[in-house]
């Protein structure tokens, strides 16, 4: 989905965004537990 996100800081404590194998927290996650 092309767009501008922000994304407030809660949405990246939750334990549902989990890094991903590299380590890094993916935008499509958070955008897709938001949709």
């Amino acid at each position: 989905m092309t767009g501008f996100y922000t994304f407030t800081l809660p949405s990246f404590t939750c334990h549902l965004v989990q890094p991903s194998d590299r380590g890094e927290y993916e935008f499509t996650d958070a955008i897709n537990l938001l949709i």
